[in-house]
């Protein structure tokens, strides 16, 4: 959370292609709705995010929960399309069309390639103002929050934030759920929920941002044709905080069945978002706590006996002054949260001039405005991590964000004088292991101190290093990523998991700088770095592979040299001390320990085990809790001069820079790197046998069925089989999530795997519904494989993955990873953009043949873990 909430606001981003004014429009229509226009030429795409002021704060009493229920119905039809039209309508131009809800707004997001961007609009206007909520699909959302309830009751980092919640919150409405209660859900009546709608959705209780391929007088016109012929409406009142007195006993506890503790705390800071001291406040707090040697880290990690496992402290803007500062942290069992708090109280009392965290303002500005510029870049991201800035805010506001114009005032000392100001209101709450429920007295302690041209070039370096090199100067992101393969492959037998741990140890120090050195000079750079996935971010796991291993490096442009020359010393030169070990191997059973509760991810692991038995592609990437038990700091120097060598690596970058330079730069930092032993050969999987299953049990309530199977195919039906695997997907989660109501979430994928094509159906449902999830699974893949495709929707799917797999390369970083993905399969880079663009000529016919030929789920093996 600091890695992120900290950096949303921007001031002028001299690191960042700062766009001219003509790039930049801001008008309000007629109706009251506020329109901001941003050109942004990276990519042929556009990113339509509307903003409404409706979120838990706002929400009438009786209705928690009514604003995140209204983010569902939207997407169930209109007075023009039903639902199913609306999805269609959705697929065919190649968009992806979504929501979010938050304490105090809703977001919904739509990105469309630029030549489909009106009909977009269309979609995306009559969502928001003509939705039906046919009373049919309005009791089917129900039964789709309650799952959404029902997953988040068995997941105890829920469960722990909402005890905080409930307690330090208590009097004000952000001591509700987003989601509602499964009471507030049950008992919704559909005209309350049509009241509520009618109330806050009209055009000027929101903000519309457009970003990307346009020129803004045209797109302001096409707005205006669509959300501008939406009703003026009456816009509601604002509900300003009215934030109680803190209790007398302001620090619960809680008992909690988990593997570990957590502490959570907040302070009321009635600032609005866009409030110049608001930017100032994040800036304090990132200097204050983020990076190894900030003050707060050096005081919660130092030592023998850390006082905490993670932590993350950061300020969470709301409209109408429900702001608040909010510390996360996790606790080894046992831990008592009154020091932790007293060592937070003495670094928020230390934000004075002067104080620690003062010199480090400067850095923390650096790592905002590379933020800026690498936020920038996704444009699909923008507008929602400021959204929370942009309800209420001045004309211009997010002009000043963009660095037009003179940059934001920083008002740091009366945002230092506010946080200090809001200590003596802090509420906390623990829960965990070994606690009683009960509520104590905590007081604070004394204060702690304080555009160009495109091209590229490639060269395989002595040590077999490949190395490739693109330039693309619609970003002033340089980003390179290097691949380490095979991964498993590589492991030594009983040594599994060996990679992942290497890759955590990388950033523990080099034999130049301690890890706190190094995460300045990180930070110096405003450079982000990527060596494996966050289990804080759900889904985050998506980069990550038995095949290979990634370090992945964004920075802004002009740091590019330092940034590779830092890449080499980081892989190249790891500290690999004792000390560190045993932290690592902690942090690695506790994350073994929480996929072991994770439902999803024991499905993934049995999968693998199942379809490849004996395969290096089965091998879990964390490892078992025997083999991490038994890596030595001796195993991982010699794992390290094996698998960091020239044959393993794969290095690709993307940015604005002479590609022939940065292979020279790249000749430098890694051309004298041992080429190593070879590696090992990987063969492909087995083809899976018919009538294959396997079961597991997690005892969580919920159940996830995974039907899969390996089979080769000719690689000239990849495009077909990708394709079919979309609408297999689309037709399957239609009928059993949104008819039927049966998951809270549902895929299917057909595509390559190690030299097989690999067909995968996931669902995830409640175990009580697991028997007739899975009748519904099989019989709709017979019936799919039967039934002869309409053009049309073929049309609409190869449309619809197309515009999936551009969003995927909309980043430089991103671009860097696909041309390795090609580099390591044997094919030259960019290979697979050829590819992508070949996914046109699919026809009805290439479908229907693979659907037919591939598609029989009595062939696939049946996993289910409940």
């Amino acid at each position: 959370m600091i890695c992120n909430r900290w950096l949303v606001v921007a001031a002028v981003a001299a690191l960042a292609a700062a766009p001219s004014r003509a790039a930049y429009r801001e008008e309000v229509l007629p109706n009251g709705l506020r329109v901001v226009l941003v050109e942004h030429r990276a990519n042929p795409m556009v990113c339509s995010s509307m903003i409404v002021g409706a979120g838990v704060v706002d929400e009438p009493e009786g209705l928690n929960g009514a604003s995140h229920f209204l983010e569902h119905l939207l997407f169930n039809g209109t007075t023009t399309r039903t639902q199913r039209e609306l999805y269609d309508d959705v697929d065919r131009y190649g968009a992806y069309n979504n929501a979010t809800t938050r304490e105090d707004h809703t977001l919904f997001t739509l990105l469309i390639q630029k030549e489909f961007v009106a009909k977009g609009l269309e979609i995306q206007a009559d969502m928001l103002f003509r939705s039906t909520f046919p009373p049919d699909k309005f009791e089917k959302e129900k039964g789709i929050v309650l799952e959404e309830l029902a997953r988040d009751r068995n997941d105890p980092d829920y469960l722990a934030g909402e005890a905080f919640r409930t307690f330090a919150y208590a009097g004000t409405p952000l001591a509700r759920p987003v989601l509602g209660s499964e009471a507030s859900i049950k008992g919704m009546s559909r005209d309350a929920v049509l009241a509520y709608y009618r109330a806050r959705y009209v055009p000027g209780n929101m903000v519309l941002v457009v970003m990307g391929d346009f020129e803004a007088p045209r797109m302001l016109e096409e707005v205006k044709r669509t959300f501008g012929a939406a009703p003026k409406g009456r816009v509601p009142p604002p509900v300003n905080a009215a934030w109680p007195a803190p209790p007398a006993r302001n620090l619960a506890t809680r008992p909690l069945d988990a593997g570990r503790s957590y502490l959570y705390a907040a302070l009321p800071l009635p600032i609005e978002p866009y409030d110049p001291r608001m930017g100032s406040v994040e800036l304090l707090l990132a200097a204050l706590s983020s990076g190894k040697d900030a003050p707060l880290s050096v005081a919660f990690t130092s030592g023998a006996d850390p006082l905490v496992q993670s932590f993350s402290l950061s300020a969470s803007p709301r409209a109408h002054g429900w702001s608040t500062i909010e510390f996360e942290a996790v606790l080894a069992k046992g831990r008592e949260p009154g020091p932790v708090l007293q060592a937070l109280a003495g670094g928020l009392r230390s934000l004075e001039p002067g104080g620690l965290a003062w010199d480090r303002i400067s850095l923390a500005r650096t790592a905002r405005r590379a933020d800026e510029a690498l936020t920038a870049d996704n444009i699909q991201y923008y507008a929602m991590t400021r959204s929370a800035y942009l309800l209420g805010s001045p004309r211009d506001d997010l002009a000043q964000r963009l660095g037009i114009g003179p940059p934001p005032a920083e008002p740091i000392a009366e945002a230092a004088a506010a946080i200090r100001s809001a200590l003596p209101s802090l509420r906390a709450a623990a829960s965990g292991p070994g606690w009683t429920e009960e509520a104590t007295a905590w007081a604070p302690a004394a204060p702690l101190p304080a555009a160009a041209t495109r091209g590229e070039a490639s060269e395989t370096f002595p040590s077999g290093l490949r190395a490739w090199a693109a330039r693309n100067g619609d970003s002033q992101v340089f980003a390179v990523h290097l691949a380490l393969a095979p991964r498993s492959a590589s492991e030594p037998p009983g040594k599994e998991g060996i990679a992942d741990f290497l890759h955590r140890m990388l950033l523990r120090g080099t034999l130049i700088r301690d890890a706190a050195a190094l995460s300045s000079a990180l930070d110096a750079l405003g450079a982000r770095i990527k060596l494996v996935d966050d289990p804080a971010i759900p889904y985050d796991d998506y980069y990550t592979t038995p095949e290979f291993s990634f370090v992945r490096l964004e920075a802004p442009a002009e740091r590019w040299r330092e940034a590779i020359a830092l890449l080499a010393e980081i892989v190249r030169y790891p500290r690999l001390a004792v000390d560190d070990v045993e932290a690592v191997r902690r942090e690695m059973l506790d994350l073994q320990k929480r996929q072991s509760e994770s439902t999803r991810a024991v499905a993934q692991d049995l999968v693998a085990r199942t379809l490849e038995p004996g395969h290096p592609l089965s091998k879990p990437v964390l490892g078992n809790p025997a083999s991490i038990a038994s890596v030595t700091v001796d195993d991982l120097r010699a794992f390290h001069r094996e698998y960091v060598s020239g044959k393993r690596i794969v290095l690709t970058a993307v940015g604005p820079v002479d590609p022939g330079e940065v292979l020279a730069a790249a000749r430098h930092a890694f051309g004298d790197l041992p080429s190593g032993p070879e590696p090992p050969q990987v063969p492909p999987p087995p083809v899976t046998p018919a009538g294959l299953a396997a079961d597991a049990a997690v005892g969580k309530g919920m159940a996830q069925i995974v039907l899969a199977r390996l089979f080769d195919a000719d690689p000239s039906e990849d495009g077909a089989l990708a394709v079919a695997g979309v609408m297999l997907s689309d037709r399957l989660s239609f009928h059993l999530r949104e008819e039927k109501g049966l998951a809270y979430a549902m895929s299917a994928s057909m595509g390559p795997l190690a030299g097989r094509t690999k067909l995968e159906v996931t669902m995830g449902t409640r175990q009580a519904n697991a028997e007739e999830a899975l009748r519904g699974l099989r019989e709709g893949i017979a019936e799919f494989a039967a039934a002869a495709p309409d053009p049309e929707k073929v049309e609409r799917a190869v449309n619809a993955l197309r515009g999936r797999l551009l969003m995927r390369r909309m980043t430089r970083i991103n671009q860097a990873y696909f041309a390795a993905l090609d580099l390591m399969g044997g094919r030259t880079a960019g290979d697979a953009r050829k590819r992508l663009d070949a996914l046109r000529q699919v026809r009805a016919e290439d479908v229907a043949r693979v659907a037919r030929k591939y598609l029989d789920p009595g062939a696939c093996a049946t996993l289910m873990v409940r």
